[in-house]
């Protein structure tokens, strides 16, 4: 270590720069550089380092580690390839370390339990009841696939007045629909 600088910020300096084959802490300001800066935050964030401190490595304001966050989840779910090089850096960074544990208190794992535990009460009756809509229709499954297929868009209210008028217009309904 140099400085009192953590040795995760020097093993992942050299990993992210490896992988992404730049330098993070090049003063330019290229996509691809930003980009790895990015990424060497969030994995030292989910290491449990600040964001003063990882700021003040990349000669950063803690400010821009801040929004280095907001934006780098977005770029990883809607990016494969910035996903691809996040497991690359994540995995050869993390090869031979135990995973960060949290110092949480008995209490405060017990109101997430508690918590969590009514998320999945919440999350299985919500899905009974879609099932149960889903139940319900599946019936005009072919119907519907039938009028989506067939109907150009911007053209739906147009639609359901035709499909009014020809229930409206049905002698005999009940009888009709019973064949």
């Amino acid at each position: 270590m140099q400085d009192n600088i953590p040795s995760d910020f020097i093993e992942l300096e050299e990993v992210v720069n490896k992988v992404f084959d730049i330098k993070i802490k090049s003063r330019k300001r290229s996509r691809e550089i930003v980009d790895a800066r990015m990424l060497f935050a969030k994995i030292l964030r989910e290491r449990g380092h600040t964001t003063t401190a990882i700021g003040k490595y990349l000669g950063k304001d803690h400010t821009t580690i801040v929004h280095y966050g907001s934006m780098v989840d977005d770029m990883l779910s809607q990016l494969p390839y910035y996903h691809n090089q996040y497991v690359k850096c994540y995995t050869e960074f993390m090869r031979d370390k135990e995973p960060t544990v949290f110092s949480i208190t008995e209490k405060e794992l017990q109101v997430s339990n508690i918590s969590l535990k009514n998320q999945i009460e919440r999350l299985i009756l919500e899905n009974t009841t879609l099932q149960s809509q889903v139940d319900k229709y599946k019936r005009l499954e072919q119907i519907l696939e039938y009028i989506e297929n067939r109907t150009p868009i911007g053209k739906e209210s147009f639609v359901l007045r035709k499909i009014n008028l020809m229930f409206n217009g049905l002698s005999d309904y009940g009888q009709e629909l019973k064949w």
